[in-house]
């Protein structure tokens, strides 16, 4: 899993970034074309550039920075997923 992703459609409209009249993000391409992109991960070599707040392209598309948000999945939660498994695992065993 990478570090960002676009914006999902809800995650736009929630944030008020969406145009109603063309049902795209605001400053997307206004036929729809970048609308693949929607929750989709971004590459980590573009990270530095996010975290530095810089506007990128990506697969010859200009993106805003405000476009992204973190993926949410942490280390931490697949360690937990994993333990849970595993009791799960050992409790059918017996």
């Amino acid at each position: 899993m990478t570090k960002y992703r676009f914006k999902t459609e809800k995650e736009f409209k929630e944030d008020d970034q969406w145009d109603k009249y063309y049902n795209t993000p605001d400053g997307w391409n206004n036929d729809g074309d970048m609308n693949k992109y929607l929750g989709t991960d971004i590459p980590d070599n573009l990270a530095i550039t996010i975290d530095k707040n810089y506007n990128f392209i990506f697969d010859g598309w200009n993106f805003r920075n405000s476009n992204v948000i973190e993926n949410k999945k942490t280390k931490s939660s697949n360690v937990s997923s994993t333990n849970s498994l595993y009791y799960l695992l050992r409790k059918h065993k017996k």
